[in-house]
C-alpha cells in the first residue's frame, strides 16, 4: 500500500529528485522496522517451544540454547569473539560468563589449553564429572582420576588412574582401590599384579571367589615367593572350587605344580579330576617330564585308599604320555596286575610282563607269551622289524585277552 501511495504522488505531482529519495528513505526504515519485529517474534516463539519441548519431555536443555540476548549483550559477545582472536582467552571467558555463557567460556578455556581455569568453571558449576571428561580429553589422567572420584564415578576413575600409570606406576594401587570400591573384582586384580602385590590380589581372589583369575595369577613364576600370608592349599582349594574344569586350567595346574611342590595339595588336584584320564594327562604335560616323575612318585608313597578311585585315569594318562613303566607301576600299586602286565609291554619290557602275568596267577598265558615273543625274533630277518612287531602286538593282545 505503501509503494502504491508513493508511486501515484510521483506520477500525479511535480516532486524534485532530493524529496523522492528522501521518500524512499522513509518507506526502507518503515519496511526494516516491520521485518525486525517480525524476527523478534519468530525468535520469542522458538524460545517459548524450545522451553515447552524441555518441560513436556523433560529433556535437558541448554541455557545458553533458549538464551536471548539484547542488543548490548549481542555486541559484548562479538567483542569476546575479537578477543579469542587475539589470543585474549582468559578476558574473552570472563566476559562470555558475565553474560552466563558458560559452554562458550569453557570451550574458549580448553581451546586455549587453560584446562584447569576450565575445570574451575564446571566444579562452580557442581558437574565434577564433566570436569573429568574435559581433563581425559586433554591428557590429564590423574586430574581427570580426582573429578571422577569426586562424582562418585569409582569405575571411570580407575580407567583414568590406569591410563596414569603409563608414566607412574603408582597410579595403579589408586586404580585397584577405585576398581575395588566399583565391584570389578578382576580389574582390580590385575592392577595388583602391575604392581606385584600378588599377596594382595589373591585375596582379593579368593574372598570374591575368582577361581578362574586366581589361577591365572598363580601361573606368575614369582607367585609362590611373593605370597606369604596365605597357605598354598588354601588358594588350591579355592582354585579347585571352579566349576569349569578343563584340560587347559589342567596343564595350567600342571604347570603350577612344576615351581612348587606339595603332597597334600597335588591329591587335591587329582581327587577333583575324579576318573577323567584327559584331565591327568593335561596336567602332567604341565607338570613336565622330571617332575612327571616326582609326582608319581610322591603318588605311590600313599596308600592304597588314597589313589584306588583315579588310579586306573593316572596310569591311562601315563601310557597316553608312553610313561608305560611308570603307569605299570601304578597298576602294580593297586594289584591291577594285568594292565601292568601290558603297560610294560608296551614299553618293551617283556621280562616284567611276563612276571606280572605269572604273579596274576596265569604261568600258562605267560608261556604262551614267551612262544610268541620267540616267534618274533625268528620273524624279524623274514618279515621285516616293522612287520614282525604288528605282529608280535597282535598275537601278544589275543593272548592278553584272557587276562580281562
Amino acid at each position: 500500500m505503501i509503494g502504491q501511495s508513493v508511486l501515484l504522488l510521483v506520477m500525479g505531482a511535480s516532486i524534485t529528485i532530493p524529496f523522492v529519495i528522501a521518500l524512499h528513505k522513509i518507506v526502507h526504515y518503515i519496511f526494516e522496522s516491520f521485518c525486525e519485529r517480525k524476527r523478534e517474534k519468530i525468535a520469542k516463539e522458538q524460545a517459548q517451544a524450545a522451553r515447552t519441548r524441555a518441560q513436556s519431555t523433560q529433556t535437558f536443555v541448554r541455557h545458553e540454547d533458549i538464551l536471548e540476548l539484547t542488543n548490548d549483550q549481542l555486541k559484548q559477545k562479538e567483542y569476546a569473539e575479537q578477543l579469542v582472536g587475539q589470543g585474549k582467552a582468559k578476558e574473552a571467558a570472563a566476559i562470555y560468563r558475565a553474560l552466563t555463557l558458560d559452554r562458550a567460556a569453557i570451550q574458549t578455556l580448553e581451546d586455549a589449553g587453560l584446562i584447569r581455569e576450565a575445570c574451575a568453571i564446571l566444579f562452580d558449576k557442581k558437574l565434577p564429572n564433566r570436569a573429568g571428561f574435559l581433563c581425559l580429553r586433554n591428557g590429564w589422567f590423574p586430574e581427570a582420576a580426582e573429578c571422577f572420584s569426586i562424582a562418585k564415578m569409582p569405575s571411570e576413575s580407575a580407567d583414568a588412574y590406569v591410563r596414569a600409570s603409563a608414566k607412574n606406576y603408582r597410579y595403579f594401587q589408586n586404580a585397584a582401590n577405585a576398581y575395588e570400591t566399583a565391584g570389578k573384582t578382576m580389574e582390580a586384580i590385575d592392577a595388583y599384579e602391575q604392581i606385584m602385590l600378588l599377596d594382595t590380589a589373591a585375596k582379593l581372589a579368593i574372598q570374591t571367589n575368582a577361581h578362574e583369575r586366581l589361577l591365572r595369577l598363580a601361573l606368575n613364576r614369582n607367585f609362590w615367593t611373593e605370597v606369604t600370608s596365605i597357605s598354598t592349599t588354601e588358594i588350591w582349594k579355592s582354585i579347585l572350587q571352579g566349576q569349569s574344569l578343563t584340560p587347559k586350567n589342567a596343564h595350567d595346574m600342571g604347570a603350577i605344580f612344576s615351581e612348587q611342590f606339595n603332597k597334600q595339595d597335588i591329591f587335591l588336584v587329582l581327587n577333583r579330576f575324579g576318573s577323567d584320564a584327559l584331565l591327568y594327562r593335561s596336567f602332567l604335560c604341565g607338570l613336565g617330564t622330571i617332575n612327571i616323575n616326582k609326582t608319581i612318585e610322591l603318588y605311590l608313597e600313599s596308600d592304597l585308599s588314597s589313589i584306588k578311585n583315579h588310579a586306573h585315569a593316572v596310569s591311562a594318562a601315563l601310557v597316553d604320555l608312553q610313561k608305560n613303566d611308570l603307569a605299570a607301576v601304578v597298576y602294580e600299586k593297586i594289584h591291577a596286575h594285568p594292565d601292568a602286565a601290558r603297560a610294560y609291554l608296551k614299553g618293551g619290557n617283556f621280562e616284567k610282563a611276563r612276571a606280572m602275568i605269572v604273579e596274576a596267577g596265569h604261568p600258562e598265558i605267560a608261556k604262551n607269551l614267551e612262544d610268541i615273543a620267540a616267534q618274533y625274533t625268528a620273524n624279524v630277518g623274514a618279515l621285516g622289524e616293522q612287520q614282525s612287531a604288528a605282529k608280535f602286538w597282535e598275537d601278544a593282545n589275543s593272548v592278553l585277552k584272557a587276562l580281562s
